[in-house]
């Protein structure tokens, strides 16, 4: 059941690349922000 009405493979889903290029800035700006935050702290 649970087959029918996920796909097998949700990497090959056109999203799948745009995901992981706005997870990836998003991360990248975090971790900006927390060293940021840690200099202005120090």
């Amino acid at each position: 059941m649970k087959a029918q009405v996920l796909p097998l493979d949700i990497m090959q889903n056109p999203l799948a690349l745009s995901f992981k290029l706005w997870h990836g800035v998003s991360s990248i700006l975090y971790l900006l922000e927390s060293l940021l935050g840690g200099y202005l702290v120090i």
